[in-house]
């Protein structure tokens, strides 16, 4: 038989039963069961071959959809990498945006303490050029509102030494005076009359002994400037008979007036 098919066997049976009972009809039913023998080992083969080829395409499509699991997987976690930089570069974008806010407050501050430090500085040099209390009052509001640090120190210290000389300044007052007086003269003379030399003497006697005389400021007066620097004269001349020294100031005014004024300054 040419044919290894079920189909041709089948028919070849048919028509070898068919036959009267025979040498050659055995002869053929031989043939027809060892062509059976071989068409179940090939169909066992085919079968096994089709068994390892199912397992073989089950292999590979375990094979595929591990493939596919994984390029899932890989295609997940890509996705999970990229929201995560996308997160990362989000929150890197924020806090550079809050760096560069703070910063521009930061400068803002420092300018802002640098125009208050500029103000409290300028009200302490005027009123350390005026020594007037109420500069200095307003200067010290200033620097008490400066934040701490070097500058509002250094600012303080230097309100301190204008209140320092203020306060000087109010007891220097407190101990100056003067006292004037007037010493009168006969027309065209410059000779001073007993009653005028004992008021000039006993008001510098009187000045003195309560007082630390520092200086006498005598003004002649006269119709011309010889008259005017005579009286002068005769009352410094005066004084320094009766004992009375002190730092003399002089000078002369030409009036047609005959009264010389005399000012007795101390400082206690």
């Amino acid at each position: 038989m040419a044919s290894d098919t079920a189909v041709d066997l089948a028919t070849a049976t048919t028509l070898v039963n068919a036959l009267p009972a025979s040498s050659i009809k055995d002869a053929l039913e031989d043939v027809l069961a060892a062509q059976a023998d071989v068409i179940a080992a090939n169909t066992a083969k085919a079968t096994a071959l089709a068994s390892k080829d199912a397992a073989d395409a089950a292999k590979a499509a375990a094979l595929a959809a591990q493939a596919t699991a994984e390029a899932d997987k890989a295609t997940a976690l890509a996705a999970q990498a990229t929201a995560e930089a996308d997160k990362a570069a989000a929150l890197a974008a924020q806090a550079t945006a809050e760096a560069d806010k703070a910063a521009a407050l930061a400068a803002k501050l420092v300018a802002e303490e640098a125009t208050q430090v500029a103000l409290a500085d300028g009200a302490v040099s005027k009123a350390e050029g005026s020594l007037s209390a109420s500069d200095l009052t307003a200067a010290t509001a200033l620097v008490n509102a400066l934040p701490a640090g070097a500058a509002k120190t250094a600012l303080q210290a230097r309100a301190t030494a204008v209140q320092t000389a203020i306060d000087a300044a109010i007891a220097v007052a407190a101990g100056k005076g003067s006292s004037l007086v007037g010493i009168g003269f006969k027309t065209g003379s410059s000779k001073l009359s007993a009653a005028n030399l004992k008021k000039l003497v006993n008001e510098a006697k009187s000045v003195k002994a309560d007082h630390n005389m520092v200086s006498i400021t005598v003004q002649g007066i006269g119709a011309n400037r010889d008259l005017a620097l005579n009286r002068a004269v005769a009352i410094i001349s005066a004084l320094k008979k009766a004992g009375i020294s002190a730092r003399i100031n002089l000078s002369t005014s030409t009036k047609a007036a005959s009264t010389a004024r005399v000012t007795f300054n101390w400082q206690d």
